[in-house]
């Protein structure tokens, strides 16, 4: 009866190693977050808190290189960070507040428009947060902001005849009536 139960045990083993689930290592994934690690993907470009990164799935006690990218190719913020032992990034401050001043060599940039960025971490991206212009107060949420306007020609001779009679009539003293 033992030699009977001896295929049988090992076929009862060997379908318990099929279908006992398998250890599957999860593919790494980084997220914007607020400074408690709530996932934001929403930032005012007036925001005093900045964007911290968060992530998982990483090999541990990792260095990575955590990078924000906007539309055009550039890096406006660069932090390295070391995984912890479980292979997660812990929450980060990737890029601090202000939000609208960005530094390059050529010199600063303004940014007044809603614009996206993406996360690289160690040149692979992961997750894409948006920067956004506060709405202004005339309740449009698709204005922009206020953009200097060139007056026609015709305006800015008028305003400069004008400007010259004013200046003529200083200079030699006289009244305009």
């Amino acid at each position: 009866m033992k030699k009977k139960m001896i295929p049988t045990l090992l076929l009862l083993v060997a379908l318990a190693i099929i279908i006992a689930p398998t250890v599957v290592k999860a593919d790494p994934e980084v997220c914007s977050s607020d400074s408690h690690g709530n996932k934001k993907v929403e930032f005012d470009i007036f925001d005093d808190e900045g964007v911290f990164v968060t992530g998982s799935g990483f090999p541990p006690n990792t260095l990575v290189t955590i990078q924000i990218i906007d539309d055009l190719g550039n890096v406006v913020a660069s932090i390295s960070v070391t995984t912890d032992g479980d292979g997660s990034i812990p929450v980060t401050l990737a890029w601090p507040s202000p939000l609208y001043k960005i530094t390059t060599a050529q010199g600063t940039i303004w940014r007044f428009r809603d614009c996206e960025y993406d996360i690289l971490v160690d040149g692979n991206v992961f997750n894409t947060f948006l920067v956004i212009y506060p709405h202004h107060e005339s309740g449009n949420p698709d204005s922009e902001a206020p953009e200097f306007t060139v007056p026609e020609p015709g305006t800015i001779a008028l305003m400069l005849a004008m400007f010259g009679a004013l200046a003529t009539a200083y200079l030699t003293r006289k009244r305009i009536y």
